[in-house]
């Protein structure tokens, strides 16, 4: 069944200028388990005054026009007017002399007294700067209409068919049985669902700022994360024969690991710790686990299989007589779930590994079942749960965004959707600068790390081919914000390494060239996207532009950013970052009022991308440095003294990759010409546009999206405006594209800016590896007594051969702290004990 529900924010032209500040309360929106996506429609701007360029004239009509990018019809066209916006007019708050005209029939008298009050009014105005230290923020000079928001979402509870024909199985609480089926196909790199509107990003992103008739009225809310937990029970019989066996092809001799796989009950704990901490922020909850083909055995054991000795397939008899013809497996179920839920439309989605395990496939894949088949036979089953987080994008129903936890991480106290995602700065990371993973793998046996850390630098290897090669930092053991769509990036950016490493069963494997850390990947691959598509703004689409050439205007462009001397054309430039002149932190809490977005209750923001690239050592006690951009590596030979030009795409590359400590130094350069908010030095101008070339219909990984290349080598990539900008991708969802063909350059930039912006934070929280039921004991005894603890990971780390003591310590503690009714908790069997 789908519903459809609408929260329309109401009608508001709205000007792009300085944030206003509004009451101190804020709004929050109860959801249940929905998909969301935006909806916009655009209301002409009437009566412009005279002397003010609209920029942006958004009007309707009745044509309906299809483009080739997107799957529906949009009945929209956008039009331009010409001339220049006076920056006089902006910054008073779109008045000018022009206004005036015919207006004056005041006395000279009023004329000095309304001067003086002006200039009483300046006074005190720098009086306050001078007092306060604070820069007064510019007012946007596009005076721009901002599309009627709204937010539409669908209740989409339709059941799979092989959810309502699973059977539960009397005799076992553990296991239910299902038909095999063929999983949904899960579409990649479609359009981010819960992008803001464009002049909204246009403002923030150009000048920090949200426009002055954003409010809580008209702002779209902010929309809930899903949550995703793996989970696996060790003393499942299935199990162990299916590991005893796959240990057996891959020549392994696993001993000591049960404590990996053993259910000690924290599942039932952590879940509904989320649900109570978050409540209605938290979206839907996916809980992933493994399942096996059912042997005729099994089947007869559990009195409910014969099979049909003709066709050979196995017919399975349920409890109310009905039968189904075809192959049947079974999978892993906690014995407190209630299957009925999954069949009533409940939060709680139980999905099984033979769903998640797909190859990546775009439109024109000629990709066979059987091919496909092949490979998910030789991957399945598995015991290693860095494959099983390589495939988690493939969550049938998944959000955009979502929250990735073990089954051993609790959350502690209420916390928001801002201590995850914020709607303007992006995906919270959580990264440790003291611990760094080296960019290569140390030695050959690290491929069969059973730890960790083979894993991560298997991910920093392929991480530096594609960026520049460098260390990075490790990331806390905590629940991750992750991106489905960066997950389809990645599994296509690196598709041959991540489609061999999901075949390897167990963490000791010997196959192929190891694990990967997929959630440090991804969070690290977000990082370096937003360095790539920052640079790339200012290098190919602002400097280098529809020509993508750097020439005799790049120079001079360059030495303005980088404050050279005229004269100098050879030895080092040394800028001067100041991050502690920067205001993007500092402004957050008034930001959030005006549009009355829930602000964080427990993260600390450390550092946003709004304000250049992370480093990665980052020193928070010293934020101001000093870099040297030298001329001799950073550009060509001779470039800066000779009529020598560049195509952009080649300056580019060089910067980025090849000589990567200049384009940081050059990041610092820019972010600091762009002033105290906003990043509008690298944004090309709303009049470059550029004309994409004709497509391909057999072009692969065609999108609506701007993406830059999806290679594995950077070496490989084409940077050019020609190799990356399609007609279309400028486009928001409720507009069309020009009907010229042109792409707008700046909408296209910020666009992709977009899709990677992120803010590292701090949450109070703790690790507490579990040896033995004292250490278990004590640990949650300095949990109670540490009230402001947010964020908790019990690691289980006993013995094989650890006795029942921790597990029902455990489960007392969890009882206390989350048993009896919690609002939407509503797919638990009545009275299953915690002990």
């Amino acid at each position: 069944m789908s519903q459809t529900h609408e929260y329309e924010a109401g009608s508001f032209p709205l000007t792009a200028s300085s944030s206003s500040s509004s009451s101190s309360s804020s709004t929050s929106q109860l959801y249940n388990d929905k998909s969301y996506h935006l909806t916009n429609q655009y209301e002409r701007e009437h009566d412009v005054e005279e002397g003010v360029d609209t920029k942006y004239e958004l009007d309707s009509d009745d044509q309906n026009e299809s483009h080739p990018f997107l799957p529906f019809q949009l009945p929209w066209t956008r039009r331009h007017s010409s001339g220049s916006t006076s920056s006089t007019d902006s910054e008073t708050g779109g008045r000018s002399w022009l206004n005036l005209k015919g207006k004056r029939n005041g006395t000279g008298r009023s004329i000095v007294l309304s001067l003086g009050a002006t200039f009483v009014l300046f006074g005190l105005l720098v009086l306050g700067y001078l007092i306060l230290g604070e820069s007064i923020p510019d007012l946007a000079s596009d005076d721009v209409t901002i599309p009627h928001s709204q937010i539409t979402y669908t209740d989409n509870d339709t059941t799979p068919q092989w959810k309502i024909d699973a059977s539960t199985i009397p005799s076992d609480s553990t296991h239910v049985v299902f038909p095999a089926h063929t999983p949904p196909k899960i579409h990649m790199l479609e359009p981010l669902q819960d992008r803001l509107p464009y002049p909204v990003l246009e403002s923030y992103f150009s000048k920090g700022t949200l426009p002055r008739t954003l409010t809580k009225k008209t702002a779209p809310a902010q929309i809930p994360l899903d949550l995703v937990y793996l989970f696996v029970n060790a003393s499942s019989p299935y199990l162990q024969e299916a590991m005893k066996d796959r240990a057996e092809v891959e020549g392994l001799n696993l001993g000591g690991g049960a404590r990996h796989w053993r259910d000690n009950g924290e599942l039932r704990g952590a879940i509904r710790s989320a649900t109570q901490s978050l409540g209605g922020e938290a979206g839907k909850i996916h809980v992933i686990t493994a399942d096996w083909a059912l042997k005729e055995e099994n089947g007869t054991e559990l009195g409910l299989s014969t099979i049909d000795r003709q066709n050979k397939q196995g017919k399975m008899v349920k409890r109310d007589g009905s039968q189904h013809e075809g192959d049947w497996r079974i999978g892993q179920v906690t014995e407190w779930l209630d299957w009925q839920s999954q069949t009533n439309g409940s939060r709680l989605k139980w999905h099984f590994h033979s769903d998640l395990f797909q190859l990546p496939k775009d439109e024109h894949d000629s990709t066979s079942l059987a091919v496909e088949q092949e490979w998910k036979d030789e991957a399945l089953p598995t015991f290693n749960s860095f494959s099983i987080e390589s495939r988690l994008a493939w969550i049938d129903g998944l959000s955009e965004n979502f929250i990735a936890f073990n089954d051993d991480m609790f959350l502690l106290r209420p916390l928001s959707i801002s201590d995850f995602r914020h709607p303007l700065l992006g995906n919270l990371v959580r990264l440790d600068p003291s611990l760094l993973v080296p960019p290569m793998m140390s030695s050959i046996s690290q491929i069969s790390d059973p730890g960790e850390w083979g894993a991560l630098q298997h991910a920093n290897q392929l991480l530096s081919a594609r960026f520049p090669l460098r260390k990075r930092m490790y990331m806390h053991h905590l629940p991750k914000t992750q991106s489905r769509t960066l997950a389809h990036e990645a599994s296509i950016m690196w598709e041959k390494e991540l489609t061999l490493a999901s075949t390897r069963g167990f963490r000791e494997s010997k196959k192929g060239e190891g694990d990967v850390e997929m959630a440090w990947l991804i969070t690290h691959l977000r990082v370096e996207r937003w360095r790539e598509a920052l640079l790339w703004s200012w290098v190919v689409g602002k400097i280098g532009g529809v020509e993508g050439v750097w020439g005799k205007q790049a120079k001079k462009d360059l030495r303005k950013v980088l404050g050279m001397d005229w004269n100098q054309e050879e030895g080092e430039v040394k800028v001067y970052s100041a991050l502690s002149d920067r205001k993007t932190l500092e402004d957050l809490d008034g930001l959030m009022n005006q549009a009355g977005w829930e602000s964080p209750k427990a993260s600390v923001y450390k550092f946003s991308s709004m304000d250049g690239h992370l480093p990665h050592q980052f020193d928070e006690s010293e934020p101001d440095k000093t870099c040297a951009f030298d001329l001799s590596t950073c550009l060509p030979g001779g470039f800066l003294n000779s009529s020598k030009t560049s195509s952009a795409s080649d300056m580019f590359k060089h910067l980025a990759f090849a000589q990567p400590q200049c384009e940081d130094c050059l990041i610092r350069a820019l972010v600091k010409a762009s002033g105290a908010r906003g990043l509008d030095a690298f944004l090309p101008s709303s009049k470059q546009v550029f004309y994409p070339p004709e497509e391909h219909g057999d072009e692969k990984w065609r999108r609506t999206e701007p993406i830059l290349p999806l290679v594995s080598s950077w070496s490989e990539g084409d940077f050019s405006l020609a190799a990356n900008v399609r007609k279309g991708q400028d486009v928001w969802e409720g507009t069309e594209a020009r009907a010229d063909g042109g792409v707008e350059l700046r909408r296209w930039c910020i666009k992709l800016l977009s899709r990677y912006n992120y803010v590292w934070a701090e949450t109070p929280s703790r690790f507490s590896p579990i040896h033995s039921t004292t250490q278990l004991s004590m640990a949650l005894n300095q949990v109670e007594h540490t009230p402001e603890l947010a964020m908790l990971c019990l690691n289980d780390d006993q013995s094989a051969k650890a006795s029942e003591g921790a597990r029902n310590k455990l489960g007392e503690w969890m009882e206390q702290r989350w048993g009896g009714e919690i609002d939407g908790v509503d797919w638990e069997r009545v009275d299953v004990p915690w002990t």
